[in-house]
């Protein structure tokens, strides 16, 4: 469970580009954030300001945070990435970019902020600026394509495949994270934080079943 000390730590830190976030609270198990966000673009230009709620998971960071836009600016549907949080990217993307930068501030700066700036653009140019994703399971392919250079729903399970079913591989066999260990020296003494490409074991699983689940793939 995240310590209130790392809490206060990483809030800390976000403050110093986003002053306007107010202190975390505890929530359950989990820490709350309310406040503004302006969004203001590479030349120092004001373009709006949006009011947020953040969640700092308690499972945080084998849980990310969630971003949620609570002053109405964006509608609450799924084609505008919105529906029960913000779909700022999905979570094997932010893991990929962030790698061991997993912080507050960090997600805010390269993901949460950017995703507001977008959806004024979507607003004024009736799209976004750089493309769309597609929902749901089928967002999570695209981006397993892309981080996997493979095509196509089958390949992109054929892949997480491999690195799920490690459970059943000999104990003798290479580590999939290609740390030239074998797997009883790697992925078995530290299977919770262990990573492929920056994603967390358990993440590569739960998308891999979602993947299946609604492609119907066995």
């Amino acid at each position: 469970m995240v310590s209130e000390e790392e809490v206060i730590k990483q809030y800390n830190e976000a403050l110093c580009k986003f002053p306007k976030l107010e202190r975390p609270t505890r929530v359950n198990q989990d820490w709350e954030i309310n406040g503004e966000i302006d969004v203001i673009d590479d030349e120092g230009s004001f373009w709006d300001t949006y009011k947020v709620k953040i969640i700092i998971p308690h499972h945080f960071p084998l849980s990310l945070f969630q971003l949620h836009e609570v002053g109405g600016k964006i509608p609450k549907q799924i084609d505008w990435h919105n529906s029960l949080y913000c779909c700022v990217s999905t979570n094997a993307r932010i893991y990929h970019v962030l790698g061991e930068e997993c912080t507050l501030l960090n997600w805010l700066d390269k993901f949460a902020h950017p995703y507001l700036a977008n959806h004024i653009v979507r607003k004024i140019t009736k799209e976004y600026a750089s493309g769309e994703f597609a929902h749901g399971a089928a967002g999570i392919v695209q981006d397993y394509e892309m981080l996997f250079k493979v095509k196509g729903e089958h390949a992109v399970c054929k892949k997480l495949k491999a690195i799920c079913i490690l459970t059943k591989c000999s104990r003798n066999e290479a580590c999939f994270c290609g740390s030239g260990k074998k797997i009883k020296n790697c992925f078995l003494k530290n299977q919770i934080t262990h990573k492929y490409m920056g994603i967390p074991f358990n993440q590569l699983c739960e998308d891999l079943a979602e993947i299946k689940f609604a492609y119907k793939i066995h």
